[in-house]
């Protein structure tokens, strides 16, 4: 899962540390051709687009190389945290596996955050 995401794509999460992909290259998949180049440009140093058509079916690669883990930490997962693990401000907050991991010094609650 690379970007914002759903909810569902949020399990995720739970599983990758997203930190031990900074410098690395990775394959991005996707079925259609709906992105941006600015979707992916500002997260890599160096990023290639190419289609591959596998029996009769058009997939989409994007091969970033040299993964900016600051930049998709500042712009991509500050968002998943403000969006999916928010905690209302009038509820009790305990350890969050995200918030902990990526914004150690703040905390996943709603407002002032």
């Amino acid at each position: 899962m690379f970007g914002p995401g759903s909810s569902h794509a949020r399990h995720d999460d739970i599983l990758t540390d997203v930190r031990e992909l900074a410098g690395r290259d990775i394959l991005i998949v996707r079925k259609d051709d709906r992105y941006a180049k600015d979707d992916y440009d500002p997260y890599f140093e160096r990023v290639e687009y190419r289609q591959l058509v596998l029996r009769g079916a058009t997939f989409h690669l994007i091969e970033g190389h040299g993964f900016r883990y600051e930049a998709y930490r500042d712009r991509v997962l500050d968002e998943v945290r403000r969006r999916w693990y928010a905690v209302p401000e009038w509820l009790p907050a305990g350890p969050c596996y995200f918030c902990d991991r990526y914004f150690p010094e703040r905390a996943c609650h709603r407002s002032g955050s």
